[in-house]
């Protein structure tokens, strides 16, 4: 073999690794991300898993008790279960303050009176000019494609299914209302009125908390991958980040 033809077969072997790695890159970022939240009054449950649950994060928390579990292939990490009860913390003693010299402030006062002046007298000579990238660039070119991209991110996060359900009331009426109102708005502006089945108490004497939620979804990191990509490759992206930049 000829001794010159060795760098350009470890040239191509370079580039045979990076264009692999970048192929198993997207395989991996098209695999979905999936997670499942249920709860029931205090008590919840979340897990989230990835490449068909090879791994997996888990967390519990059921009459106070709280538990995680972490798995990765075959290998799993159990953090046990703690309580949420508070540790107590000892008070440390306060420090007594020690009285400073009198004689040694006055005379630092005294020395730093005309380094004080000359400092303002230079400030006046040459006034410091401020640069604030947020209002020397133009913002309102990269708004849109900043709005679009975090639109495509958020319906990646949002999730496939939602039912929440059971009573809810506060002791005041008013809050009630002002929950169920606000309540009612939110909903509309998602679409998920009809996933959504709550009964309101008003005429409680104490707080009324019984409600039961699932919510199931998966995210797809290959499309927010290509929300970033396009959102950088915007002309006034690039623009405002090079002026943010330099």
């Amino acid at each position: 073999m000829n001794i010159l033809m060795i760098p350009v077969w470890i040239l191509l072997g370079l580039i045979a690794l990076i264009f692999g790695l970048v192929v198993l890159l997207v395989i991996l970022a098209a695999v979905p991300i999936r997670y499942h939240v249920h709860s029931q009054n205090t008590d919840f449950r979340l897990r989230i898993s990835w490449l068909f649950r090879m791994v997996c994060f888990a967390y519990e928390r059921q009459n106070g008790i709280q538990k995680t579990d972490f798995r990765i292939l075959f290998f799993r990490i159990d953090t046990g279960k703690f309580t949420d009860s508070m540790a107590k913390t000892e008070d440390t003693p306060e420090r007594e303050s020690v009285p400073a010299q009198a004689d040694t402030s006055s005379q630092n006062e005294k020395n730093a009176a005309p380094k004080k002046a000359t400092a303002e007298k230079n400030l006046r000579k040459k006034p410091v000019k401020s640069h604030n990238p947020l209002t020397d660039l133009r913002i309102k070119p990269i708004i849109k494609p900043v709005a679009v991209a975090v639109k495509k991110i958020l319906g990646q996060i949002f999730p496939t299914y939602i039912k929440i359900s059971g009573k809810f009331g506060l002791v005041c009426p008013y809050q009630t209302g002002l929950v169920f109102g606000t309540l009612e708005t939110l909903t509309g502006v998602f679409g998920i009125r009809d996933n959504i089945h709550l009964t309101g108490d008003f005429n409680t004497d104490v707080n009324v908390f019984d409600i039961q939620a699932e919510v199931r979804g998966r995210i797809l990191p290959i499309k927010m991958m290509f929300a970033l990509i396009g959102l950088i490759l915007k002309k006034p992206v690039r623009d405002f980040v090079k002026g943010a930049i330099l």
